[in-house]
């Protein structure tokens, strides 16, 4: 799910998005409108490139609110193999396969 400011720094014209994929979420941050767009992820890791096309949830910057942080879900986390050192302030995200 990407959020406001994340939007905006990725440069994603609202007008460009499907208004008859609007779909609504409910979670920690209330309910929220959403575009429903398909997307992908990639990472460059030295020579080698890792994709994984994956559903984006674009929130209506019309109805949002704009503390929100962006999240990745878990149709993207349960491919990974993912460990976290909160003293350290790591996050590592290993592909499984």
């Amino acid at each position: 799910m990407l959020h406001s400011e994340d939007v905006r720094r990725l440069g994603i014209p609202q007008e460009l998005l499907r208004a008859n994929a609007v779909r609504r979420s409910r979670g920690v941050g209330g309910i929220q409108r959403y575009f429903a767009e398909p997307g992908s992820l990639s990472f460059d890791i030295g020579s080698l490139t890792l994709r994984c096309d994956l559903n984006l949830h674009i929130i209506d910057d019309n109805a949002a609110r704009s503390n929100i942080p962006s999240l990745l879900g878990r149709d993207f986390l349960n491919r990974c193999d993912v460990r976290l050192n909160y003293h350290a302030g790591l996050v590592s995200l290993s592909p499984v396969s």
